[in-house]
């Protein structure tokens, strides 16, 4: 029984360490109003050495790319970034990376930035990518396990904004206007 357990415990730490890659979308969620700025940081977290590869940012038509800025204290060679680039126009954004020397553990890549453009729920994936940049290999040329995250970003109707402060502003008025029951009394 002793064995039994040690070997489980083994083979899901293997399994943890084998998808203990991931490139995230921080923060996961956020709340917004049309026509602001909202940012973004694409994180890399790899316990396994990366040469280097790219991701592909997909978002939702609700939101407008203006800027996409490479971290200055991410550890890759500035020569062999991509990016951001875009095929025929349009989403996804393309950002490649690498070093020669190698790059592991927990980096910010770099922040995206997006105008909001119309209410409802705008959702952030990061994918691998396949071309131009490609997956991400390790110094023995091995493509690597990567996780990749995603966000959203809520941005409530206008209307609805506007309700829940007349609401607000309403219960605050009547709460001043009503007497108090002392004051009723006299």
């Amino acid at each position: 029984m002793k064995n039994y357990l040690l070997f489980t415990i083994a083979a899901l730490l293997a399994s943890t360490t084998a998808t203990a890659n991931t490139i995230e979308v921080i923060p996961h969620s956020s709340h917004s109003t049309v026509g602001s700025i909202v940012s973004v940081d694409l994180v890399l977290d790899f316990t396994e050495s990366t040469l280097g590869g790219g991701v592909d940012l997909y978002y939702a038509a609700a939101l407008r790319w203006t800027a996409f800025d490479f971290d200055a204290a991410l550890p890759d060679d500035p020569n062999l970034r991509f990016g951001p680039g875009f095929l025929g126009g349009q989403a996804p954004m393309i950002i490649g990376f690498g070093s020669l020397a190698g790059i592991a553990g927990r980096h910010t890549i770099g922040t995206a930035t997006f105008e909001v453009l119309a209410p409802g729920h705008a959702w952030l994936q990061v994918l691998g990518n396949s071309n131009p940049v490609g997956p991400f290999v390790s110094p023995a040329a091995q493509q690597l396990a990567v996780t990749y995250g995603s966000a959203g970003i809520t941005v409530p109707e206008p209307a609805v904004t506007t309700l829940l402060g007349i609401l607000l502003c309403g219960a605050a008025f009547l709460g001043q206007s009503l007497p108090s029951r002392q004051n009723r009394a006299d």
